[in-house]
Formats: C-alpha cells, structure tokens, sequence
C-alpha cells in the first residue's frame, strides 16, 4: 500500500487508486435496493437522542414547547449531569424541563446559548448549501460541524487566508467559528480472514483489489439482508470476498454483490451489500476476536464514548463524540451524516478499518451508533499489520451515522442468518 497524507478515508488502498474507483461507478446507478424507495439528500442528520431517557425527554420536550427558547441538551463528560441550552434565562422553561425529566435541581444545568436548536439547523443547511460555490472560489473547505459542546458552527479551512477567514465570518454570521488549518488532508480508511455464512461484522472484505471492514448486518421489511458498509470502499456491482487484498491472506469465501450505493458530493458514504448475515460483531483484536451479539442501535450524544471494530486495527475504544457535520476527504468526495469521535491514542484507526461497525457499550450491551469513515488528527504507524504496508494511523474518528443509513434505505439492525 502507498503511504497517503491525513486525513484518511480507511480504505486499504492508494488515494489515487481509489478516486479512480469511485470514477468507475457506472452512471446513473440506482441506490435503491429492491422494495425499498430512497429519499432525498438531507444536509444534517436525523436529531440524535441518547438512550438515556432523561435526556431524551428534555431534548423532545425543549424542541416542541420551547422551540423559540430551546439551543439543544447534552450529558456532561461524567454523565451525571444534563446540560441545557436555552437563548435567555426563563425559571418558568427551566422548571417545565426539569419536572417533565424528572430531575433535581443538581441534575440538570441550564447555560446560555446564541441560538436555538432550528437557528443551528439552518445555519449548518446554510453552509452545506454554499460549499460548492465556495470551493469553485478556491475555499478548501476540510469541514463544517455542529460543536456539540459550544452548540456553534464550526468551518475548517485547508490552507486558508486570513482574507477568506474573514470573508466566511462575515457571510455566516458571528455565530459561526472560521478556523485555518495546514494542508494535511485526510485520508479514507477503505479471525476476521476466514469466517463463513451467515457473516460477521468486522470481516476483512476485498474486491480483490481494495479491502476495507464488514460493517453493521441489516435488513429490510421484505426480509432482504445486506451487509452496511463504506461507500467509498467498493464499486456498485463489485463482487465481495473475506480476503485481505493488501496482505495477500484470508479464506477468499464469497459474500456477494454491491446491490445499492450512495457516493455522491454531499451525500453519507455508505453502500450494502447483499449476503446472509448473523447479528454479531467481531470484537477484540486483529488476529484473536471474539463474537460479540448486536443488542440494538443507540444516539451519539455529545461526550458519549464509542468504540470501533476494524478488521486491521481491531476493537478500539474511548473515543468521545464531539461534533456532528459534513468533513472534505480531499480527491474523493465531501461527505455528510459524519460525526466526528477524538482520542489522543494515535493508533485508534487506519487504512483499511472503513466500513467496520463502531458502537456504544450501553448497561454492557453493545448498541450500533454507525460506520467508520475515515480519520484525522495526530498519525503514528498503526499498531498492526505495519511492517508489511508501512500503514498510518489516525487519533481522531469520522464516522457515518447509523439513523441516516436506515432511514435512506428503510433497513433495521441485525441479519436474519
């Protein structure tokens, strides 16, 4: 494998190779798998609520009722405490959201925010609106994302000038964050070698040439089964093996075909493919997993801890939900529906983890929250498998959020054997 400059896009393949992937997708394929419709692009993803239901009842109950007050809620670092936005200070509103949750006065905290939860909404469709144009303009624009702890909008510049920071500053409003910041582009992240029907999560997966991670096991009403994974990882129509093309090694069984695609500017980056499947995961190392059963799906609320199972990489854990958005994987596409997760391990993912589950463990039941993307931040040759591909790893997490996949293509979670 050829080494790549950050940030990756997880595929175990060169960057170049993969654009001219992507460049051979046949044109005017459908996404949509048979018996299900698609819907359209949405610029930001579904609202995410947490499982715990305090939370949830704050963040449903502040969206109706208050709407014209309500900047959003989130748990704090330790969990212990719900913090709570509001545009002014009302006791009356404070008090409607701590009886409707049930919590104490030490339970809850309300801080002021600029900006309600519809006023953020719109300022991110705004940006995402206007991220052609811009880049047609020559704004290398690496990503836009909600900060979950500041509820601001924050706009990351590749190489920008301090002319265009300003610029963006002054379209956008005093309620968005301009940042600049090196030329450093991300890259793709595209036993786990010899499993068998119905199939794991968390599998090496090749089409022979580029080899990414079997992600979430799904299905739709119609009781067709079809394996999520990346989009950027394989063409629509690819024929999919449990084999490691980079390493040369794996059992090479057959899962099947890429049935439906979604790899379009602006759009989630996921594709299915169609197979039997289990409802477990691979989870633990490269080379000495173990099954573990999918108990169901959970929110990505801010601070939430997820964890991430990479065929390469294998299991890895506490990387902590900071921000929701759209990131620029620069010479492939702009993706949405990502929420960004960072840890200051710089081992924590790399080339060939894309597409692998990454999840929340919940009251110790393992809850699918989405997909690996890609990653950035700080880089160290990852852990495994490096001396064969001299392989870069990442710090930082950027995955697809699991409610957009299952709402585009009306799919529920786990495979039916």
């Amino acid at each position: 494998m050829r080494r790549h400059r950050s940030p990756l896009l997880f595929a175990a393949t060169g960057l170049a190779a993969l654009a001219l992937l992507l460049a051979q997708a046949p044109a005017g394929a459908t996404d949509k798998p048979p018996g299900t419709t698609g819907s359209t692009f949405a610029a930001r993803v579904t609202p995410l609520v947490t499982d715990t239901s305090a939370l949830e009842v704050v963040e449903q109950r502040g969206r109706t009722a208050h709407g014209s007050l309500f900047g959003g809620a989130q748990a704090s670092e330790d969990g212990a405490i719900i913090e709570v936005f509001l545009t002014r200070d009302d006791p009356a509103v404070e008090a409607d959201l701590r009886a409707a949750a049930k919590l104490s006065p030490t339970q809850i905290r309300f801080r002021t925010g600029a900006t309600t939860v519809a006023q953020q909404d719109a300022l991110h469709n705004r940006v995402t609106t206007a991220a052609p144009s811009l880049r047609k303009a020559g704004y290398r624009l690496d990503s836009w994302i909600l900060n979950f702890a500041t509820r601001r909008e924050v706009i990351t510049l590749t190489d920008g000038t301090p002319a265009q920071v300003a610029k963006l500053r002054r379209q956008f409003g005093p309620e968005v964050d301009v940042k600049a910041k090196p030329d450093s582009p991300a890259r793709v992240t595209a036993d786990r070698f010899s499993d068998t029907a119905p199939w794991n999560g968390g599998d090496f997966i090749s089409d022979t040439v580029s080899t990414c991670t079997s992600g979430i096991p799904a299905h739709n009403g119609a009781g067709a089964q079809y394996l999520v994974t990346a989009g950027h990882c394989f063409n629509l129509g690819a024929n999919i093996f449990n084999y490691s093309a980079s390493l040369n090694h794996g059992g090479r069984g057959y899962l099947g075909r890429v049935s439906t695609r979604a790899q379009t500017e602006r759009d989630m980056d996921a594709e299915l493919i169609s197979t039997r499947l289990s409802n477990l995961i691979w989870t633990g190392s490269s080379t000495s997993p173990t099954r573990t059963v999918i108990a169901g799906t959970a929110g990505s609320p801010g601070h939430k801890k997820v964890c991430h199972s990479g065929a390469y990489e294998g299991e890895k854990c506490g990387l902590t939900i900071d921000g929701v958005g759209c990131k620029n994987f620069p010479g492939v596409l702009t993706y949405c529906h990502l929420l960004h997760a960072s840890s200051t391990n710089p081992q924590a993912v790399g080339p060939g983890d894309s597409g692998g589950p990454v999840y929340r463990m919940v009251d110790g039941q393992l809850r699918i929250v989405g997909t690996v993307t890609g990653g950035d931040g700080t880089s160290a040759r990852c852990g495994n498998w490096s001396p064969q591909n001299n392989r870069i790893c990442r710090s930082n997490l950027w995955y697809t959020d699991w409610n957009a996949v299952a709402s585009r293509w009306s799919l529920h979670i786990g495979g039916l054997g």
